[in-house]
Parts: structure tokens; C-alpha cells; sequence
């Protein structure tokens, strides 16, 4: 599977990933998934299209520094989707915590198809 069609496949299982959450949500937590999720894809986005300019070079990489930062936004996420739980905020963090859960389909599903 190509890194387009990886970035691809993660924005279809992020978007199901909030339509469940919807169907889950009460009506007073959707504009806070709705808000989280939009203010999330900003960064999501950016570092896409900088991972995508840098994909030719990663031949001549001893290891891409998109790759880790990826890793970090993943991980801040992760900390804060469940900080986000804990404090019953569900609109918020179900969205955060939505990132990692679909990194890690994606990176499957790329085992699966390689």
C-alpha cells in the first residue's frame, strides 16, 4: 500500500471513528467532538503534506523526521484523549483518543496489504 493511500485509508477510519462517536454522544458533548475534531486536523493535515514531500528522500534517510514527529502527535493524543475521559469531558476526548486508535488500524492494515 502507497502512503497516499495510507493517509487515505487513516482520514476514512478517523471519520467513522467520529461517526460512532456521534451516534454515542448526547446532544449537549457533539459541538465539543465537532469543535476537538476540526481543531485536530489542522495538524493532522500539515504534517500529511509535509510527509508526503518528504517520502521521495526517505531512501537517502538514516530515519525521516516525520516519523517521529508523527509518533509525538500521536502519543500527545493519546495523553490527551484520556486526561480529557477521565475528567468526563467524552466530546473532546473520544475525538483525541480517535488519532491513535486509527494510526494503529492503519499501520494493520498496512501489514495486511504489504
Amino acid at each position: 500500500m502507497t502512503l497516499p493511500g495510507l493517509f487515505l485509508c487513516a482520514a476514512l477510519l478517523y471519520a467513522a471513528w467520529l461517526r460512532l462517536g456521534w451516534q454515542r454522544m448526547t446532544p449537549a458533548e457533539v459541538p465539543a467532538l465537532r469543535r476537538t475534531s476540526g481543531w485536530l486536523s489542522v495538524p493532522c493535515v500539515l504534517l500529511a503534506l509535509y510527509t508526503l514531500q518528504e517520502y521521495p528522500s526517505w531512501g537517502h534517510l538514516t530515519f525521516p523526521p516525520s516519523l517521529i514527529v508523527w509518533a509525538a502527535l500521536l502519543l500527545l493524543a493519546l495523553a490527551g484523549g484520556s486526561t480529557q475521559l477521565a475528567r468526563q469531558r467524552r466530546g473532546s476526548g473520544w475525538a483525541l483518543l480517535g488519532l491513535p486508535v486509527t494510526g494503529l488500524l492503519t499501520t494493520f492494515t498496512a501489514f495486511l496489504f504489504r
